[in-house]
């Protein structure tokens, strides 16, 4: 099962850091669309991490109320981000739910022991897909668009 939860978040890792490279290094006339892209995947990935707190609610052994409302927010805060204008403003703000969404999860998860190692799994996975959000910026110097 450990090993299944890595090839399954390495995998949900590959769309981050394949847009991040398209748009660094693809044809310019891509690039929007590339941003625009990574930004919904983004989107989806942040709403994915609320949904862990409402697995944990519905498990009924944690305080139920806060990951209910905190799986809602996450959700309703990507959907919001991607509405925004900017591109680098999108990223920005992604990267910054992702690092929050850990630090909840490490406050709030920190004592579980699993087989599956959650929190050094969560690190990795919230660094590879912030690194590539970060690259997907870094982009925008490239294109020539800052």
């Amino acid at each position: 099962m450990r090993l299944l939860a890595w090839v399954l978040g390495l995998g949900g890792v590959i769309p981050f850091a394949g847009l991040a490279v398209t748009a660094w290094w693809g044809p310019l006339d891509w690039h929007s669309t590339v941003i625009h892209v990574l930004s919904v995947y983004a989107a989806v990935i942040v709403s994915f991490l609320g949904g862990v707190h409402w697995g944990a609610a519905l498990n009924q052994s944690v305080a139920v109320r806060r990951h209910l409302l905190w799986g809602v927010s996450l959700s309703l805060l990507a959907w919001v981000a991607a509405l925004l204008p900017w591109g680098i403003m999108r990223l920005s703000v992604f990267i910054l739910l992702l690092l929050t969404a850990l630090r909840v999860d490490r406050v709030w998860f920190g004592g579980i022991s699993t087989s599956l190692n959650f929190g050094v799994l969560r690190t990795v996975l919230t660094a590879l897909a912030s690194l590539s959000l970060l690259l997907a910026i870094g982009s925008y110097a490239r294109a020539g668009l800052i």
